[in-house]
């Protein structure tokens, strides 16, 4: 899987770096084929809580929300699997109040989003389980297990 990372609003994210984004890239990678594109699209509380309310009936910000093409092609092109909407001031709070590192907190929501592409869900308790063993399979490969344990 590959991602196109894009901002909705050019402001500088001061946590987020060149080597984060290309770690998202490695787990994306790992995660399926070359041709699957998947939109990753940083935004404020504000759009992301409009698109939660829209699509979802919820009226509040939220970190991630995904959308999956694998079934329905996407109207611009067949080889975009998904997008992910990843609010990056939801984030910033989050990590604050979790005292973790923002850039793991990033990993962690936007691994969560590229499950949600592949169609996992968390609607049950053994569908959420079996979710977030692959999350922690994913980011285990890249992050220490003190590190891994904090963001769960």
């Amino acid at each position: 899987m590959k991602l196109l990372l894009s901002r909705s609003d050019h402001k500088e994210i001061s946590w987020l770096d060149r080597k984060t984004i290309d770690l998202f890239r490695q787990m994306a990678a790992t995660l399926g084929g070359t041709k699957d594109v998947v939109e990753v699209v940083l935004v404020r509380d504000a759009f992301i809580r409009k698109i939660n309310r829209e699509h979802r009936g919820v009226d509040r910000a939220t970190d991630v929300i995904s959308f999956s093409y694998l079934e329905d092609d996407h109207p611009c092109g067949e080889n975009i699997a998904g997008e992910i909407y990843v609010s990056y001031e939801t984030v910033q709070k989050e990590a604050k109040r979790q005292a973790v590192n923002p850039k793991h907190l990033f990993l962690r929501v936007g691994v969560h989003g590229l499950f949600h592409v592949l169609g996992y869900t968390h609607e049950t308790n053994e569908r959420a389980r079996e979710m977030e063993a692959e999350e922690r399979r994913i980011l285990g490969t890249h992050l220490d297990a003190e590190t891994l344990d904090a963001l769960f």
